[in-house]
């Protein structure tokens, strides 16, 4: 099995100053469904291989991979099964523009989920024996960029998802299929799943569906736990971070936000690294030294990230 990524992973392609400094020790490269997925059975792999090369050309040690889905899926995919959910940002999720409208394909559904399996096998047989791509992540539900859980239950929303058909347990299944096709093309490329996965369509925590999920998961050895919401000001500030760090379900990684917008990032990484995070993607907007970080800062927590067990 690969090595995990360790250390501050930079989302996007870092300065090669951050590397050099030894601030970050990776990359997270990003490409978005419908630039990698053109066609039925259509593919173009230049675009993943062209952002992995230009990552690894700042001297980061590896990448993490991760396939940006729900609204950044390809048009013929949200296209099936009736075609897409168009919906509604809310204010209060981290979206720059509040009631700004987006569309998603019904995920939940076999159509969807054939062309992303069909897209899944494809990266498997590019990056399974590629030692520069360590692990790989896709966005499961609505976005990768937000919660999926307030822009579903928010009134408009709701009624959209109401009238496609959607339903919590057609949510859930189509979520342990999917960890299964996970793991069924990746044995040697760890899987990292984020904090989406753990909630109901409420936007609480599910105690038993979690305890499936992870146990889906950490019987094949190569499951990454975290969560997208770590911030400055660590409470945690999930629900899903609490429960992976309780029940120590190392390796753990998370995100953090840029030193720009917290109040307390270094506080937040601290704690995490305390209680056994290997890795935290570093957001990459702002200066490093922005906020309440200096440059010594990050390379000190990158150094105790790294050698964390």
């Amino acid at each position: 099995m690969k090595t995990l990524n360790r250390g501050l992973l930079y989302m996007g392609t870092p300065p090669a100053s951050f590397v050099s400094q030894k601030a970050v020790n990776g990359a997270v490269v990003q490409v978005n469904w419908s630039d990698v997925h053109t066609a039925t059975s259509t593919f173009n792999r230049s675009v993943v291989d062209s952002a992995i090369a230009y990552s690894m050309s700042t001297g980061v040690s590896s990448v993490r991979l991760r396939i940006m889905g729900g609204q950044h899926a390809p048009e013929f995919v949200k296209q099936l099964s009736g075609g897409p959910l168009t919906l509604i940002q809310p204010s209060g999720t981290g979206n720059p523009n509040p009631g700004a409208s987006f569309t998603v394909p019904k995920w939940w559904t076999s159509d969807v989920y054939n062309e992303k399996a069909e897209l899944l096998t494809q990266l498997a047989s590019w990056y399974e024996s590629d030692s520069r791509v360590l692990d790989v992540t896709f966005g499961v539900g609505v976005t990768t960029e937000f919660d999926e859980w307030p822009i579903r239950q928010w009134g408009p929303n709701a009624k959209a998802y109401e009238a496609a058909g959607y339903a919590v347990g057609l949510d859930e299944q189509a979520i342990l299929t999917e960890v299964n096709l996970y793991h069924s093309l990746f044995k040697e490329t760890r899987i990292y799943y984020a904090d989406s996965l753990w909630f109901d369509g409420g936007g609480v925590i599910n105690p038993t569906f979690t305890q499936q999920v992870i146990t889906n998961s950490r019987t094949y050895g190569n499951a990454i736990h975290g969560t997208n919401n770590l911030d400055g000001d660590w409470l945690p500030v999930t629900p899903t971070a609490s429960y992976i760090l309780t029940n120590k379900l190392n390796p753990i990684s998370f995100q953090c936000q840029p030193a720009s917008n917290a109040s307390n990032t270094k506080l937040g990484i601290q704690q995490a690294i305390t209680n056994g995070a290997n890795a935290i993607e570093m957001q990459g907007q702002g200066s490093i030294t922005s906020g309440n970080m200096t440059v010594d800062d990050w390379v000190t927590l990158n150094a105790e990230l790294i050698k964390n067990p």
